[in-house]
């Protein structure tokens, strides 16, 4: 029982070590540098700039959908559905 416990101690050390030795290499670190969306092949994406309260500068990438809107279709007991939905959604779905 000794042995055991003295096993697991010791491979419990043994890891605890590895993983301090090479901690650097499990944190992931972004590359700083800004790639615009035509410079990593997305046609069409437009790139958002946005500044936030704090003044910290947002940088998001959106593709517009395609197609006309989609619709949204309820299935089952839609009659029974609509009348627990607000009026001015109701107006827009139908």
């Amino acid at each position: 029982m000794l042995n055991l416990l003295l096993s697991l101690a010791g491979i419990f050390a043994l890891i605890v070590i590895v993983g301090r030795l090479l901690h650097r290499y499990f944190i992931y670190i972004p590359d700083r540098t800004r790639v615009a969306p035509e410079e990593a092949g997305l046609a069409g994406v437009e790139e958002v700039v946005f500044k936030a309260a704090d003044g910290t500068k947002l940088i998001a990438w959106h593709l517009p959908a395609r197609g006309p809107k989609p619709r949204y279709r309820a299935r089952r007991s839609w009659p029974a559905r609509q009348a627990a939905l607000p009026a001015t959604f109701r107006a827009r779905v139908a």
